[in-house]
This record gives C-alpha cells, sequence and structure tokens, in this order.
C-alpha cells in the first residue's frame, strides 16, 4: 500500500510540475508576444486605423449599399415585389448613412483607440486580441442591428404563414396540449384567412431576399470571431513544456507500457550493443584458433564411446556393446521480457485543442444553427468556450473572504497539533 501510495504522488507531482511550468511559459511567451505586436500597433497607429476604416467602409458599406441597390432590380432574375423591396431598400439605406455619420464621428479616435490596444499588450497578446474582437463586434454593430430587424421580420412572417396555412386546411394549433386539432371555421374567417395566406405567400421571396442577405453577413462576422477565440484559445491552452519535455525526454511523460520478447543474442546487441560486439569479436578469435589446432577440433566433435559388459541370463558368454553418448550440449539460451516506457503520443498531448474544436463544431455546426437560420432566431455565441470549467453561479467577494479565513485557522490547527 504505501509502494502504490508513493506512485500515485509520484504521478501528481509529476503533472503537478509540467502544469505549472507550461502555465509559466505561457505567461511568458504571452507577454513577449504581446509586447511586440502592442509596440508595432503603437508605432503605425494611424496607418493601421486608416487600412481598419478602408476595409470596413468597403466591405460592411459599400457592398451593403451595393446589395440594397441591387435588390430594386431583378435580382438574379428574380421578380421581387417593387413596393416591399422599395421600402425596405429605403429602411436600409437610411440605416446605413446614419450610421456612417457615426463610423465618420469615431474615426478622429481610431488612431488613439489602436493606440490603447498596443499599451494593453503589456499584459500579453491575449488582451490584444480579446480587445480586438470587442472593436471589430462595435465596428460591425450596424450589421447585427439590420440581421436583428430582418431576422425578426421573417420570424413573425413564418409564424403568421404556418398559423394561417393550418386555418387553409381547417385546423389550429392547441398551445395547452402542444397539438395541432381540428377547427370548424366561419366563411369569413376562411376567406380572410385565404386572401391574407395567399398575400403573404407572394411577399415572403422578398423578405428571404434581405433576411438571407444580413444574415450571411452576420454568419461572416461570427466566423472572424469564432477564428479570435480560437487564436486566443491557441494562446491560452499551447502544451508548450510539454512538447519540449517529450523532444527532450519522452520517458516523462509515460504513455502506457510495451512488452517486447527478445531472444539472448538480439538482447544483448539490443541493450548492450558495443560490448556484444565485441565479445562476439572475441569468440570468432577463439574459434579460429581452433581450427588451427585440428587434432583438438576433432577430438572434441568425436563421439565418446564406453564399452562395459552385460551378463545374460542364461549363463551365455558376455556381450559387448557399445553405447554412444551424444556430445556436451550447448548451454540452452532462453528468450528475455522486455518491459518498456512508452511516450505518450504526440496527438494526445493536443486534446484540449481537440476539446476546443468538438465544442465548436457542435455549436456553431449542429441543428441548432440550421434551426435559427431557418426560424429567424438569433445564434447564440458559444458560452465558457476559453474556461469551461469555471462555475456557473461565481462567489461573491465575502464568501471568498470567509472560505479563505477559514482554510487559514485550519492549517494553523494542524500545525499547532503537529
Amino acid at each position: 500500500m504505501l509502494r502504490k501510495h508513493n506512485w500515485a504522488n509520484t504521478a501528481k507531482a509529476r503533472a503537478y510540475y509540467i502544469s505549472f511550468y507550461n502555465s509559466m511559459w505561457l505567461v511568458a511567451n504571452d507577454i513577449i508576444i504581446g509586447l511586440a505586436i502592442g509596440s508595432f500597433l503603437k508605432t503605425n497607429n494611424i496607418v493601421m486605423a486608416n487600412e481598419l476604416h478602408k476595409l470596413l467602409h468597403k466591405y460592411t458599406v459599400e457592398s451593403l449599399q451595393s446589395m440594397m441597390l441591387w435588390f430594386l432590380e431583378s435580382p438574379a432574375g428574380l421578380k421581387l415585389n417593387h413596393e416591399l423591396a422599395s421600402f425596405l431598400s429605403e429602411l436600409f439605406l437610411w440605416l446605413i448613412r446614419l450610421w456612417t455619420l457615426c463610423t465618420q464621428t469615431v474615426e478622429p479616435f481610431t488612431p488613439l483607440i489602436i493606440y490603447i490596444i498596443g499599451l494593453s499588450g503589456i499584459f500579453g497578446v491575449t488582451m490584444i486580441i480579446s480587445l480586438s474582437s470587442d472593436f471589430l463586434a462595435f465596428m460591425t454593430l450596424h450589421i447585427y442591428c439590420f440581421y436583428t430587424v430582418a431576422a425578426r421580420i421573417f420570424n413573425w412572417q413564418f409564424v403568421i404563414l404556418s398559423s394561417l396555412f393550418n386555418l387553409f386546411r381547417g385546423k389550429k394549433r392547441n398551445i395547452l396540449r402542444n397539438r395541432i386539432d381540428s377547427c370548424d371555421y366561419d366563411l369569413d374567417q376562411l376567406l380572410l384567412g385565404t386572401s391574407l395566406f395567399t398575400l403573404l405567400t407572394f411577399l415572403f421571396p422578398t423578405v428571404f431576399i434581405y433576411y438571407l442577405n444580413f444574415a450571411l453577413g452576420r454568419v461572416g462576422v461570427i466566423f472572424l470571431q469564432a477564428i479570435m477565440e480560437t487564436i486566443l484559445a491557441f494562446f491560452n491552452h499551447f502544451p508548450l513544456f510539454a512538447i519540449m519535455l517529450r523532444i527532450k525526454d519522452p520517458h516523462r511523460l509515460p504513455g502506457g507500457l510495451r512488452f517486447e520478447i527478445f531472444k539472448y543474442d538480439d538482447f544483448l546487441l539490443e541493450h548492450h550493443g558495443i560490448f556484444h560486439k565485441i565479445k562476439q569479436l572475441w569468440i570468432r578469435m577463439k574459434k579460429q584458433k581452433k581450427r588451427r589446432t585440428s587434432r583438438m577440433s576433432k577430438k572434441l566433435t568425436k563421439k565418446r564411446t564406453v564399452t562395459f559388459s552385460i551378463p545374460s541370463g542364461n549363463n551365455s558368454p558376455i556381450e559387448n556393446k557399445p553405447i554412444h553418448l551424444p556430445a556436451k550440449a550447448n548451454g540452452a539460451k532462453g528468450s528475455y521480457l522486455w518491459m518498456r516506457n512508452m511516450p505518450i503520443q504526440i496527438g494526445a498531448i493536443f486534446f484540449q485543442y481537440m476539446l476546443l474544436w468538438k465544442r465548436l463544431s457542435a455549436h456553431y455546426f449542429s441543428a441548432y444553427v440550421f434551426k435559427c437560420l431557418l426560424y429567424g432566431e438569433s445564434i447564440k455565441p458559444i458560452p465558457k468556450l476559453q474556461y469551461p470549467m469555471l462555475p456557473d453561479k461565481r462567489p461573491n467577494l465575502s464568501t471568498l473572504w470567509k472560505t479563505f479565513k477559514q482554510n487559514l485557522l485550519e492549517t494553523r490547527a494542524k500545525s499547532e497539533k503537529d
């Protein structure tokens, strides 16, 4: 039991050792890279601000304006409702002009914002990435607003169409039992419902085109933020110390045991290579000397015979029968079972990245996102991506202080007893 307890402590201490030094390496590299990128941003803040505004104006303002003007015509040969398309295009064009005035107000302060982001490099490159992601979310706020408006209109129209379709079939949805039941409608209700259903059905493609446009823009922004989150996770969880330890001393990262069966010569050649070769050379020299003395070699290879008399039962004369004895057999050379310590595989070191990719793919490539896009619901970002082990409800400062005082008193009491 004591030996097993010591083994457990050794494995635990090794894990703490690797985790501690890996965290120290990550913090050091984070600060070093952050200082380098921060100095670059502080030096070129004006140039970066101009290029940033050019890119944002091109892809988030001009592209949307061109799409709104294109929807006024027949986009891709689709015949949209001209009145509804004109109303929606003018509405979104007016919002784009309003957002352009806001960006022109913020534009003189953009070099200062980039300079402040560069100053945050003293806290590490992760701080720069986090602030850049927040700044990107702020500069694409109008796309989020457009997507929310278009999604809300699309969702309302979709829900109304589904209800009117049930009315058209003579059915209604039972909210209490969560099912669709039959219902008898009046003639006026059926006529009004059929008219509204036909009207909304012909207006649905126009609303869907606008919704699809802004939904793709929102998905593009979410994709950029997901890339920044992945880079942030790369700097937060990169196993640098574990990789260096795997290259320098692989046996300090055990991944299992391997048993190998060797013959006698193979075992010596594998684990005592130089000494085994010297021994084999010495044996060959001895054999050559023995071959030179042919007499000695013949005597060694000649069979030995022994003759003795065996009396018969009928008082017959004694018969001499030679019995041949085999030559001395060589010493039996058995096999060896060698137990090896197999180091952990390189791919297993990056298990945190595999978990991160599984979480990202399970969230963004799931039926939930497809359902949100289909019904016009908002796509929520993945929660707790960087630190999934944090508790759902964080304790307040008073609770932490009481816990700290209690642990301190317990440690003092233990030390006094010892």
